[in-house]
């Protein structure tokens, strides 16, 4: 009982009886229909249930003139209904947004700008196939909050998979905190053992920089901890062998000087060599002044490792001792490191300057959302260190007590990797040092790579969000690094042989670079509708509801002061009413008249949009 009509301008549902065009048919251009998807190549999806109900109904959602344009005020729910057709056709973005930006600007009388149609594109890309498409939005309006998807697990190895959801049930957490804890760890003991050879003169290394955001007590630090500690249990052994090789330097120097005074009072022959100092060997370290990573660097070639409660003492301590040009200077070198180049440090000692041929450090810590928001809106995002960070920001949530604690066999096959990781060797340069052992692509992985570099560069070009482009442009390398770290662990688990990356570890590193990627434009898109905060979280909550309850009571031009119309909101509740009032003032909502009183007027149209936003942050019902 379907009727054909028009699903959307240009786009028709033909239902029985409806005539259509076959594979062979000539087009006007002289050209011939042929196959997309052969039907023996796919079996007939089932018609999505919202097109059967409006089918039904025959009454296509969008309006549009007499002459078939689609006027102003129509224009985006037009277009988010024909974008949800095509992704229930299994369409991607990219096929999406082709179509939107032909149906924009043929369609619409006064078409929205480009960037909006990709937005609008890209959003609906991520949906399932066959998913309803966006509820009815006036131009203007913003397509819902991207939800949290899960981290893939199964881009893990058994032991990794098995560490990280135990840890994640006795801490009550989501395990993505585990997770990043972890691939930390992984890459900074790989190193610079090795690195991954994209191209000729184009090499990575397996360095990770991951920020966790999240509330107090949400669980990500207590998550980490046993990640943490298999690190620090590695650095104890390394510091015991430091002090018994201290003590064997004392008794060189000691049989030194003896030797040395027999010379002088001999004069006879060439004085003796003197001992040399032996390096002090770390794995883990907590300081991070540039200064302290230098010297410890410079003592240990094969890379560290930086697992921090809080990076807010590293993003927010720039220039803390000095001026804007040091803060500069800071973040500049912070970001050479990242790259993994040669570093140099003049020392004011007689000890000369200090060189590391290749860096190696690999960061993990945690950063409260507010913080995050501050950064972002900083120069840490223009100058390209926010961006060398994959983040990671899930739900707030409070963790529920849990009686599980971490099986020690569980913890130990995981410590078995990163024990194996560590014991990678470097190799012999021409010049004497140690250097990293480059591992090419398979041609295999090199397919895989391509494909994904080609993904990150329609990401850029699709970029509608401020600061997007700039983090999307590190994930060639964020991609890369990952794949390392894949192959490392199933070479060290007997799974993969050594000397090339193989498909298999190219594809999951692939994979969670693009989750990481999702997430990044998640949170960012949770940043300009205003979801950051830490102490004002809950209080943006209140007034998201207030305001909605406001809408229909308080007409748009009632001269009211903030607390008097928070307090329409909180009857009886003078405390909250006057918080609620400085914040409805704080985010600009309500707007002052001018004159002695300080009265003001709500305005109704942007509290309705900040409402709505900041209940979809909150995770509620905007209805």
């Amino acid at each position: 009982d379907l009727k054909s009509f028009d699903l959307a301008p240009h786009l028709e549902l033909k239902a029985i009886g409806g005539a259509v065009i076959l594979v062979g048919a000539k087009h006007l251009s002289g050209g011939t229909y042929s196959w997309a998807v052969r039907p023996s190549e796919a079996p007939l999806a089932d018609l999505p249930p919202w097109i059967a109900e409006m089918a039904k109904k025959s009454t296509p959602p969008p309006s549009a003139g007499e002459d078939g344009t689609i006027e102003k005020g129509q224009r985006k729910k037009a277009l988010a209904s024909i974008a949800g057709s095509l992704r229930a056709r299994n369409l991607d973005a990219t096929a999406i947004d082709a179509a939107l930006q032909a149906v924009n600007a043929k369609a619409c009388a006064e078409p929205l700008p480009p960037e909006d149609v990709r937005s609008l594109a890209n959003w609906v890309g991520r949906k399932e196939p066959g998913a309803p498409p966006p509820a009815d939005a006036a131009d203007g309006e913003q397509p819902e909050l991207p939800p949290f998807q899960p981290f893939p697990l199964d881009t893990l190895e058994d032991p990794e998979r098995r560490f990280v959801e135990a840890v994640a049930t006795s801490i009550g957490a989501d395990p993505i905190h585990a997770i990043c804890s972890m691939l930390v760890l992984e890459a900074g003991a790989i190193g610079n053992s090795r690195r991954i050879g994209l191209k000729d003169g184009f090499t990575q290394p397996p360095s990770l920089w991951i920020g966790s955001g999240g509330l107090s007590g949400d669980g990500k630090t207590p998550s980490a901890k046993d990640a943490r500690e298999i690190g620090k249990a590695i650095d104890r052994e390394l510091r015991k062998q430091n002090r018994e090789a201290l003590r064997s330097f004392k008794r060189k120097i000691e049989a030194h000087n003896f030797a040395l005074g027999n010379w002088r009072r001999k004069g006879e022959g060439d004085p003796p060599d003197e001992p040399e100092k032996p390096p002090e060997r770390r794995f883990v370290i907590q300081d991070i002044t540039l200064e302290k990573v230098a010297d410890v660097l410079a003592d240990n070639p094969r890379g560290i490792v930086m697992p921090l409660d809080e990076l807010q003492g590293m993003l927010g301590g720039f220039g803390k001792y000095g001026n804007d040009a040091r803060a500069e200077f800071e973040r500049a070198s912070w970001c050479s490191i990242w790259n993994g180049e040669s570093l140099t440090r003049d020392r004011r000692s007689e000890d000369g300057s200090l060189y590391v041929p290749a860096t190696t450090v690999s960061v993990y810590g945690g950063l409260v959302p507010k913080n995050f928001g501050k950064h972002v809106q900083g120069d840490d995002v223009a100058i390209g260190l926010l961006p060398r960070f994959l983040w990671v920001m899930p739900p707030d949530v409070v963790p529920d007590y849990s009686e599980e604690g971490l099986d020690p066999a569980i913890r130990s096959g995981m410590e078995n990797i990163i024990r194996n990781l560590y014991s990678l060797q470097m190799a012999p340069s021409i010049d004497g040092d140690m250097e990293p052992i480059v591992y090419r692509l398979s041609p295999a992985a090199k397919d895989v790579w391509r494909a994904y570099a080609q993904q990150v560069r329609e990401w850029k070009r699709s970029a509608t969000e401020p600061g997007e482009r700039e983090f999307i442009s590190k994930y060639d390398y964020h991609g890369a690094r990952l794949g390392l770290v894949r192959q490392g662990v199933r070479e060290v688990l007997g799974i993969d042989p050594p000397g090339e990356v193989s498909r298999e570890s190219m594809e999951p590193g692939v994979r969670q670079a693009e989750w990481f990627a999702q997430e990044i434009r998640r949170i960012l898109y949770t940043i300009r509708a205003g979801g950051t905060g830490d102490d004002q979280a809950k209080a943006r909550l209140q007034v998201a509801r207030a305001l909605l309850t406001l809408i229909e009571r308080v007409p748009g031009d009632s001269p009211l002061a903030a607390s008097e119309i928070a307090s329409l909101a909180f009857p009886g509740c003078p405390a909250g009413a006057i918080r609620v009032g400085k914040v409805l003032k704080h985010f600009g909502l309500v707007q002052m008249s001018g004159h002695a009183g300080g009265r003001g007027y709500l305005r109704t149209p942007k509290a309705i949009e900040k409402a709505q936003r900041l209940l979809q942050i909150g995770g509620c019902n905007v209805e």
